[in-house]
Formats: structure tokens, C-alpha cells, sequence
């Protein structure tokens, strides 16, 4: 059963867990075909969002390999980071002052590995991340346009508190938001090394410590 865990800035997060399993569809394609790749990010873009992201600390329950992850995920994809704007907050009340901020990336999809492609709005997915309060806000990072494999949980329906402010912001009119698993939002560097951004891959069992590419991940899945 998947835990979702309170937002917490700089302490403990678990931003991207729901309670429901949902059921995993199967690859759409061989899992061994390479996958097209964008240019690389540089080395400055991706140290800078890595160390933003890295300020807040997860609490999660890590499962052993890609495969069981997928299982529990709303839906998986394979694309690359395009964009980042900022998200909706989240308060007690709509006339409280926001509790958590939020930004959102924007995913462009090149294919759905498993599970519900209505995630998928005008060919993109769009995710929403903790926006630490602090001078080292995420939205001061330049986006790191990497090209990575994504395990996402849909939390269109499911506010993190009472009130949402600015609802819809940071995506289209109608497109789904979700997060990503912790486990589950895996990049690829400006050297084509295999990042896990939230929590890093040294701290997994060795089944994700193994992977060095999105698509060896990829190959994981079918």
C-alpha cells in the first residue's frame, strides 16, 4: 500500500504518495528499443536544480525495484523537462495565508511506459514539486532540460490541505497534476548519468543502485 506523508520543508516529505494501488499497464513498446534523447543539460543547469531539490529531506517507504514501483504508480513516462513555472499553494483556509508553495515542471512525453495516459495533456505532464521558502527558491534555478523516466502518482482530486490557492497554476486548463514518487524521478546528468533527484540512488537496495541509464530503467519495466 502506497503511504502519502505530510508536506514538510527542510525536515520530512513524502509529496508523492497516495493510498490507493493503482494497476500498471504494459509497456507500449520493447522495453530494450533506445530511447531518442535530447541534448544534455549542462553541468551548471543540473548541479543548481539537484541542490535546490535537495533541500528537503524525504520520509518514504523505498521498494525494492523499479518494477514493484511501477506497480504503484498512476502512470509511468519517459520525456524530458521543458519548463518551470510557479504551482498552487496550499493553506488551512481560503483566507489563511499559503501554507506550502508548490512549482511545476512541465514533462514533454515521448512515451507512456505503464499505466493511465490521460495523465498526458497536448503530449506533456505536468508535475508539482515543493517550492522551498527560502532565497534558494526553485524557481530561480535554470531548468534542466534532462531527459529521464518519471513514476507518477495523479493528484488532480487530491488537495494537500483544505484550501488550494491559485488553483490550476502552473498548467494548462484541464491537464491533470501529479508527483512523482520518491523513488521515481530518475534524470539523466550532463554526462548521460542516471541521477534519482529526491533521494539518492546509493541509499537504495541494489536493484536501483545497478541502473545507469533511463533506459536500463526502461528495460527494468517489461
Amino acid at each position: 500500500m502506497r503511504r502519502r506523508c505530510g508536506l514538510t520543508i527542510g525536515a520530512v516529505l513524502g509529496f508523492a504518495v497516495a493510498l490507493a494501488l493503482a494497476g500498471c499497464g504494459q509497456a507500449n513498446e520493447s522495453a530494450s528499443e533506445s530511447l531518442s534523447r535530447p541534448s544534455p543539460p549542462t553541468g551548471q543547469s543540473f548541479a543548481d536544480f539537484l541542490r535546490c531539490m535537495r533541500q528537503v529531506v524525504y520520509d518514504y517507504e523505498p521498494v525494492e525495484t523499479p518494477k514493484h514501483l511501477a506497480r504503484q504508480a498512476d502512470a509511468v513516462v519517459a520525456g524530458t523537462i521543458v519548463d518551470m513555472k510557479a504551482g498552487q499553494s496550499y493553506a488551512a483556509t481560503a483566507e489563511s495565508e499559503f501554507d506550502e508553495a508548490t512549482f511545476v515542471l512541465e514533462v514533454k512525453v515521448d512515451r507512456v511506459l505503464a499505466g493511465d495516459r490521460g495523465v498526458v495533456a497536448d503530449g506533456s505532464v505536468y508535475v508539482e514539486m515543493p517550492n522551498p521558502a527560502s532565497e534558494d527558491s526553485c524557481l530561480e534555478a535554470p531548468v534542466p532540460r534532462a531527459y529521464g523516466v518519471f513514476f507518477l502518482d495523479d493528484r488532480t482530486n487530491e488537495p494537500y490541505s483544505a484550501a488550494v490557492l491559485d488553483e490550476g497554476a502552473g498548467r494548462p486548463v484541464g491537464a491533470q497534476i501529479t508527483t512523482p514518487f520518491v523513488q521515481g524521478f530518475l534524470i539523466e546528468d550532463a554526462r548521460g548519468t542516471l541521477v534519482s533527484v529526491m533521494d539518492g540512488l546509493e541509499t537504495m537496495s541494489a536493484p536501483w543502485r545497478d541502473l545507469d541509464s533511463v533506459d536500463e530503467v526502461v528495460a527494468q519495466l517489461g
